[in-house]
């Protein structure tokens, strides 16, 4: 689960946390890894929790 995505010095940091009771984990991803996250994270937020071939693409 993404919770989180951020900037610093330059590096972009995605913030991931597997549940509710795991810390949370940062990791460093391009800026065109970040730029097709929020892409995909504006444009349709519920795509990736539809099962695959639900045929609503």
């Amino acid at each position: 689960l993404v919770t989180g995505l951020r900037t610093t010095d330059g590096a972009v940091l995605v913030r991931l946390r597997a549940n509710g009771a795991s810390p949370a984990v940062e990791l460093p991803v391009s800026r065109r890894q970040a730029r097709e996250l929020r892409d995909r994270l504006v444009r349709n937020p519920m795509r990736s929790l539809r099962p695959a071939g639900s045929g609503d693409d």
